[in-house]
């Protein structure tokens, strides 16, 4: 699913017009009909009254033509409309079609009286908004911030920018769930605006928009194209051995969850490569794994040799970075075949700069935020982050997956893929050796970088929703993660 700029959006409406042969009224009809049967499928709206906040553009226009299908079906709406000296034509269009439907007229600097019972729909700024709202808009931004009442927002919250920082500072209408039309935009997926849109979901309104942008949204859909189907004949060599190397003293634990993730991904074989101090743990906890032992008791210090007998390696869970690891690790980037880095290797990286040239072309690594930056440098706002990180996956030709809500893949050649799947219940220790794993194992099986990495971190979020599914978020843990691989995998198959 395209990931379309606010420029790109208006030509995309530009063409669906001229190639459909239909009026922006019609267009902006078929918007508020889709609007208004996602808000019948997600609530009672007979029984629910609608407080709509009407801008003097389009996207005002999309909430009156709403508030006229909801009023007619029934529902009780307040019509709110911002004065201004001038109206979009389809909005004075949709003002006309109000009829009986009575309208507030209002001032940014109103004070609006909301109804204890009411939901507030807020359509005064969609996504053509090019820069942040003036500190004028922070009392009306401040009365449906702190009123209390449940927030929806059409296309996009009042005042945040669709493709640029909007800047903390900005006035902001925060809402709890934003219908956004044809597909997510950048904004809504960025950790800085968690708080302004808490969730999103998206409508498609039938665009026109057969290109494929180069920052993409991705679906079931997307992961079930790179899917291959195993033939009858397969055997265990066929699905790859894998490699998951790590461990010290107390941090065991981490191997056993991802060579556990790397089993239940698919790949026909994995070994783990551990200090001597884990041995017994890997034997116990996961008989179908083979283990071999580094020569050192709590901590690495070489890597086994023959590494190319592996199909890959996932390498740096629960590591350390002791001075012989680091050194055992410089070495491994010399020989490694297809290869996952996280945790501590990507501390030691941060460390010694000069390792980074040394990474294979389509190494992946999957920093969290603060192991990112350690490799970057700080950044500002997650525009800037995406860009030190679009720099770095070119510059040393890897790929870089930042871990979080809305996982960003950033590949070498600038483009970034961001995730759909995944819940807060995930945001437990562990839950990055998972991944780690089952990317690990992705990779053995054969797929590309690019493929493993899309399949994995979209199967990774898929388990945790299977898993908070069936026990809830607030306690899942990363082994509740592993147990869910084998369900994510027949949903995505279409067999359970």
């Amino acid at each position: 699913m395209n990931i379309l700029s606010a420029q790109q959006l208006k030509e995309a409406y530009a063409r669906t017009l001229a190639i459909q042969q239909i009026s922006s009224w019609q267009l902006m009809e078929r918007a508020a009909g889709a609007l208004f049967e996602s808000l019948k499928a997600d609530m009672d709206i007979y029984r629910t009254h609608f407080t709509i906040l009407c801008g003097p553009g389009n996207n005002g226009g999309d909430g009156l033509a709403l508030a006229r299908m909801l009023f007619s079906a029934g529902s009780q709406v307040q019509v709110c409309l911002l004065r201004a000296s001038s109206y979009s034509p389809d909005n004075l269009e949709n003002q006309k079609r109000l009829g009986d439907l009575p309208v507030t007229v209002f001032d940014r600097d109103s004070h609006l009286r909301f109804l204890e019972n009411t939901v507030i729909i807020d359509a005064l700024y969609g996504y053509g908004l090019n820069r942040p709202l003036d500190p004028g808009w922070a009392s009306l931004a401040d009365q449906v911030n702190t009123s209390g009442r449940r927030v929806m927002a059409v296309d996009m919250p009042s005042g945040l920018l669709a493709d640029a920082p909007t800047g903390p500072q900005a006035p902001v209408i925060k809402a709890q769930m934003v219908y956004t039309f044809h597909g997510p935009k950048k904004a809504l997926l960025l950790p800085e605006n968690a708080a302004r849109a808490e969730n999103f979901r998206v409508i498609d309104i039938g665009l026109d928009d057969p290109s494929s942008a180069p920052e993409q949204y991705i679906t079931a859909a997307t992961v079930k194209a790179l899917l291959r189907t195993p033939s009858r004949f397969s055997h265990k060599g066929t699905f790859g051995h894998a490699l998951i190397a790590g461990g010290s003293y107390g941090k065991t634990g981490a191997v056993i969850l991802a060579a556990g993730a790397a089993l239940k991904t698919g790949c026909g074989l994995v070994t783990a490569y551990v200090p001597r101090c884990g041995y017994i743990p890997l034997q116990t906890s996961l008989p179908e794994a083979m283990v071999l032992t580094d020569p050192q008791e709590e901590y690495l210090s070489v890597f086994p040799e023959g590494l190319t007998r592996f199909s890959a390696l996932g390498v740096g869970i629960g590591m350390g970075t002791a001075a012989e690891t680091e050194a055992a690790l410089g070495k491994l980037l010399e020989t490694a075949p297809p290869l996952v880095l996280d945790a501590d290797a990507l501390n030691i990286l941060s460390c010694n700069p000069k390792l980074l040239s040394r990474l294979p072309a389509g190494t992946i690594l999957t920093p969290h935020p603060k192991e990112l930056e350690r490799i970057t440098g700080p950044w500002s706002d997650d525009f800037e982050k995406l860009e030190k990180v679009r720099e770095l996956a070119h510059r040393l030709n890897v790929l870089v997956v930042i871990k979080g809500a809305n996982s960003a893949l950033v590949f070498p050649d600038g483009q970034i893929r961001y995730n759909s799947t995944g819940n807060y219940g995930m945001a437990k220790g562990g839950s990055g050796d998972v991944l780690t794993g089952m990317l690990a194992s992705l990779l053995a099986q054969g797929y590309p970088p690019h493929e493993a990495a899309i399949t994995g971190v979209f199967l990774h979020g898929l388990a945790g929703d299977c898993a908070a599914a069936e026990i809830g978020p607030r306690g899942m843990t990363a082994t509740d993660l592993i147990r869910a691989i084998p369900q994510a995998w027949r949903q995505l198959e279409g067999n359970g």
